[in-house]
């Protein structure tokens, strides 16, 4: 995350989903999202919220 605020349990639970969605997909943000039901942009803006750079995954 990029501030220094404490996750929630409900926001760490999110951010490991996003990540394990990450490495099973080989950082595909499309079909990540897919699997989570989210949208992409959606996708885009939790990734942004928790830090979460894909290309730094593989």
């Amino acid at each position: 995350m990029s501030s220094n605020k404490v996750l929630t349990p409900i926001e760490a639970l999110e951010r490991d989903a996003i990540l394990r969605g990450l490495m099973d997909r080989n950082s595909n943000v499309q079909r990540t999202a897919q699997d989570l039901g989210i949208s992409r942009a959606t996708m885009y803006r939790k990734m942004r919220r928790y830090g979460i750079v894909p290309s730094s995954l593989t």
